[in-house]
């Protein structure tokens, strides 16, 4: 069985990973993210073993953030034989993915909102009548 070196990450660097969560990242991907902000340009296989979140994972909370445009992809060549591996960097400082990050969760606050407003309307309308 391969053996796993995982990160031991000090109280600091799991407050921003925590404040991450806190407004709005899944843990998944601001585990993620905090690793590509300490180590530039790395591998998901690297990814892996420095938070010791799942291969399965890492590929989720990948697809995500290169939805987001969060992270940029690129290839490293291969040594010898063989493909050449993905290697992923952040797009964009962390301080700045957290702004978006806010935005993102403001935005969704403010169409929930907006919806109980309309659900609100809709019962004084129908079901408050005398």
């Amino acid at each position: 069985m391969r053996e796993r070196s995982v990160h031991n990450i000090d109280d600091r660097e799991e407050k921003v990973v925590r404040g991450l969560v806190q407004i709005g990242a899944k843990p998944n991907v601001a585990r993620v993210l905090f690793c590509l902000a300490r180590t530039p340009a790395t591998t998901s296989a690297a990814i892996e073993r420095e938070t010791g979140i799942r291969q399965t994972n890492v590929t989720v909370a990948m697809k995500e953030l290169l939805q987001c445009g969060w992270i940029r992809l690129g290839t490293i060549p291969p040594l010898h034989k063989g493909r050449p591996r993905k290697k992923y960097e952040l797009a964009k400082p962390l301080p700045e993915i957290a702004r978006d990050l806010q935005q993102m969760v403001e935005s969704r606050l403010n169409r929930q909102l907006s919806r109980l407003k309309k659900l609100s309307r809709l019962k004084e309308m129908h079901y408050y009548r005398s």
